[in-house]
């Protein structure tokens, strides 16, 4: 990694003591340093023809980022990206979503703690206007779970100028990066990650998974399941599981043109249908989480009310389909009841 200014010279005139206080362990992350402002303008440069020549499977390909962070100063870094994800790794013509790996021996040369794994969500339909929105609503939905629980993950928006390093040819597009999740462990006091399949009710944190469950069904998303590891990632605390929802393009809120609703078991009729898929089975069992939901709704309001990105009528629908959960969350609609152990994963 390089950082180039001239005004870094002044580093070489530090007394040793306090240059190497300065490089010392540090929890500030490489995100951390990206996350001075709402959107930080980067280039990210990578052969693209080799990289989707690979788009099915998980191989790495050589890439920089280059930024000028919150002091004017550019920073370039060496990485890794590759293509990630499922539906999506499919469906995304023009870049698929990247996964973003960083030298952890440059991260800690920098001062940085060395959480070096990322997620970048990316366009994902041919037309341009429409991509920006369903990306920018996305974001938005990641921002609303932020208000409700720090045990979620961060994102930071970034305006993105992809150049091909075999052609120099070059495209801007909007997108976010996803925190490391072991950075998020680490702020959360996390123990570790699990892959669940199948377990019992009793090892989830109640108060944290009521409170994923009716944000998936605020949101209507149905595409995700709690004890199968779909779209939640786990991390355990003394033992107990806590669930952290990802990926909500699928949801009724964000409405992407290419989402399915073929999780017709549940009786949806079409994509902006709720149901509930918690471990709750009446609504009685979600009385406090419906009051936090609702001491919550001026900022999760706020949040998108305050996001002039999106254009107001974009801005005015996403609240509309958010009141219509507020005035009827007495009458929520319950998934079937399914064993879980019948439909556990091999």
């Amino acid at each position: 990694m390089k950082i180039t200014k001239l005004k870094f010279l002044l580093l070489f005139l530090l007394p040793a003591g306090a240059l190497l206080a300065a490089e010392g362990p540090s929890e500030k992350s490489i995100m951390d340093v990206l996350s001075y402002k709402e959107v930080v303008n980067v280039q990210l440069s990578f052969d693209l023809e080799a990289l989707m020549a690979d788009r099915a499977t998980d191989e790495k390909h050589a890439a920089q980022l280059s930024f000028k962070d919150e002091n004017g100063n550019v920073q370039d870094w060496d990485l890794k990206v590759n293509v990630r994800g499922k539906f999506r790794r499919v469906k995304c013509n023009e870049l698929p979503p990247l996964k973003l790996n960083f030298k952890k021996k440059d991260l800690e040369a920098a001062g940085l703690a060395t959480y070096d794994d990322f997620k970048l969500v990316t366009y994902c339909v041919d037309d341009y206007n429409m991509a920006k929105e369903l990306l920018l609503k996305e974001y938005l939905v990641y921002k609303m779970y932020n208000e409700l629980t720090e045990q979620s993950f961060r994102v930071q928006l970034l305006n993105i100028t992809y150049k091909d390093s075999k052609t120099g040819s070059k495209k801007r597009q909007m997108g976010f990066l996803i925190e490391d999740a072991a950075q998020l462990r680490a702020r959360i006091n996390a123990d570790k990650s699990e892959v669940v399949r199948a377990t019992e009710e009793e090892r989830f944190n109640p108060e944290i998974t009521r409170m994923v469950a009716l944000f998936e069904y605020m949101i209507g998303n149905a595409d995700w399941e709690i004890t199968y590891s779909k779209n939640v990632k786990y991390v355990t605390k003394n033992d107990i599981l806590v669930p952290i929802p990802y990926d909500f393009d699928f949801s009724g809120l964000v409405g992407a043109s290419y989402a399915t609703y073929s999780q017709r078991q549940y009786g949806q009729l079409k994509l902006q249908d709720r149901v509930y898929l918690g471990f709750e089975r009446s609504t009685s069992d979600l009385k406090a989480t419906m009051a936090y939901f609702e001491e919550k709704k001026d900022d999760l309001y706020r949040v998108i009310y305050s996001f002039k990105r999106l254009n107001p009528d974009t801005r005015d629908q996403m609240v509309r389909y958010l009141e219509t959960f507020f005035k009827n969350n007495n009458n929520l609609t319950f998934a079937p009841v399914r064993s879980t152990v019948a439909n556990a994963a091999p």
